[in-house]
């Protein structure tokens, strides 16, 4: 008889458990939050920069996943956006579509695993009052598009809060 041993995997472990930890803070942050916030999003070892997804009330919770908007990195006409790790810049849509299975050319939400969003873009003053980390960048905004990026206040403090958790929970950058 053969005896083939399990052997653990402890980052598979480690994102399970964020995986849990991640969802109770969307459910706390959508109940005590007034309105909508961004998140940052791992979405795969090529993409080095950050990614941002978009929550609303509309936004729904899942088993294993959580349906929401998915926001593209922001990038002057006729450039590639920037894959740099500390690009933060991104572009949520003014017009957002909540149907599923819709063809309407609006932007629409996705699924996304918990394990593989790794903060919340919300902070908590002194005084307990819960306000963004992202504000939008008004020379960039135009009617179709608002453009965002950390406040500068908060910039230092969640990139490092992002970096550590993706490389704790996946693949170190690749330079």
């Amino acid at each position: 008889m053969d005896i083939n041993y399990v052997q653990e995997n402890p980052k598979a472990m480690l994102r399970h458990e964020h995986a849990a930890s991640m969802r109770l803070q969307l459910e706390e942050t959508l109940g005590t939050f007034h309105g909508c916030f961004f998140a940052t999003l791992y979405l795969n070892a090529a993409v080095q920069r950050l990614t941002f997804g978009y929550i609303t009330r509309s936004s729904t919770f899942n088993d294993v996943r959580f349906r929401l908007h998915i926001l593209k990195p922001y990038s002057q006409p006729g450039n590639e956006a920037s894959n740099y790790f500390n690009f933060h810049t991104f572009v949520r849509p003014r017009r957002l579509c909540y149907s599923r299975n819709c063809q309407c050319p609006m932007h629409h939400t996705e699924l996304i695993k918990y394990s593989k969003i790794l903060t919340i873009a919300v902070a908590e003053t002194n005084a307990g009052k819960k306000l963004h980390t992202v504000g939008i960048v008004d020379a960039l905004s135009n009617d179709q598009n608002a453009v965002f990026q950390f406040k500068r206040s908060y910039e230092d403090q969640e990139l490092s809060r992002y970096t550590s958790i993706r490389v704790k929970l996946n693949l170190p950058y690749t330079i």
